[in-house]
């Protein structure tokens, strides 16, 4: 069970033609390429730290334009199998936390356990193949999953200088896009039944450089939440990706939250 609250910005398919179904034996190949190559996954990571640059837009509803409300640079380090942030720069400029925000929607990563716990047996996750797309020129294969648990959404609310935070824990569903690499390059995950609320988020994996090794992490990730009152859009491009050292002067952004 995880914290979340996430988000990515999707890169645009090209038309293409379609090419025929694949056979029942061909589905149940890849499906079984794609669970081998993400039960592994969290364990070929790397320790290493990049910056996620984060564009935080709000709208009215009914509204069609997104207005930006704040741009954020963190400090992500990765380490003990864990993803660590610091904020380091607000609209451009040296920061160390997070303005002051009446409202403010903030999402963070977790882009190795949702990989990792689709393909667990305790998940009792149910994926079927869905289609084809085309992601960078790339055939891959859609696969459509549910997952009766395990999306934890926390709402926290402050009123003077106290703070209370409530979690619950939903299904959610979405999809995966796999090309044969092995690699996952897509996951959609949207959270059920979340009281007025309706929440999506996107992340794309890309192969990145680390030293002199290639692995696949995140390259961008689109999160929206839509209330009646207000939605909330976050786009967030990695870059900059470099090892972790023992000598890293990282730590956990605490004071960043709102």
């Amino acid at each position: 069970m995880r914290h979340v609250c996430l988000a990515i910005a999707a890169l645009s398919a090209v038309a293409w033609a379609q090419p025929e179904q694949p056979t029942a034996a061909d589905r149940q190949r890849v499906l079984q390429s794609m669970g081998e190559f993400a039960r592994n996954y969290v364990e070929r990571l790397p320790d290493f730290i990049c910056t996620r640059v984060e564009q935080h837009y709000t709208r009215a509803p009914g509204e069609t334009e997104w207005k930006l409300q704040v741009k954020v640079s963190r400090e992500l380090s990765y380490y003990g199998r864990r993803e660590h942030y610091r904020v380091v720069q607000v609209n451009d400029a040296p920061a160390k936390k997070l303005p002051r925000l009446n409202s403010f929607s903030y999402s963070n990563g977790n882009f190795g356990d949702f990989i990792q716990d689709l393909f667990q047996p305790k998940s009792r996750a149910e994926i079927e193949w869905d289609g084809w797309d085309q992601i960078s020129a790339k055939r891959v294969w859609v696969f459509s999953y549910r997952m009766p648990g395990g999306y934890n959404i926390g709402i926290c609310h402050t009123v003077l200088i106290v703070g209370t935070c409530k979690s619950t824990d939903y299904p959610y569903h979405g999809a995966i896009y796999f090309s044969e690499d092995p690699a996952i390059v897509r996951l959609t995950i949207e959270p059920e039944n979340v009281p007025q609320v309706r929440q999506t988020q996107s992340i794309d994996y890309g192969r990145v450089p680390i030293a002199g090794a290639e692995y696949l992490l995140p390259v961008a990730d689109t999160f929206e939440r839509l209330t009646a009152k207000l939605h909330f859009r976050n786009e967030s491009i990695y870059r900059d990706y470099r090892k972790f050292t023992a000598d890293s002067s990282i730590k956990p952004d605490l004071e960043g939250k709102p």
